[in-house]
């Protein structure tokens, strides 16, 4: 359920934002609203899973490139010593 306070903003934002295309508001008015939006697009929990998901699929990915490598000095290393 969400809060009043929010329901609120978020009505006012797209107030801004509609008010500002019409002509009425300044620019600046807008771009309150998209910061706005912005926000709560980020605070979205399925943006911040993402998010980390992609991170995690890096940093594995770096983790078996940097596996591949240590696998590539050993070999190297025991056909120096045959």
């Amino acid at each position: 359920m969400m809060h009043r306070g929010a329901l609120l903003a978020d009505l006012t934002a797209a107030g801004a934002i509609v008010g500002t295309i019409a002509g009425y508001f300044p620019l600046v008015a807008a771009i309150a609203g998209f910061v706005w939006y912005s926000i709560q697009i980020w605070e979205w929990l399925r943006v911040q899973n993402w998010y980390k998901d992609r991170a995690k699929a890096a940093r594995i990915a770096r983790i078996a490139k940097l596996e591949a490598k240590r696998l590539v000095l050993e070999e190297r290393i025991a056909k120096e010593k045959d």
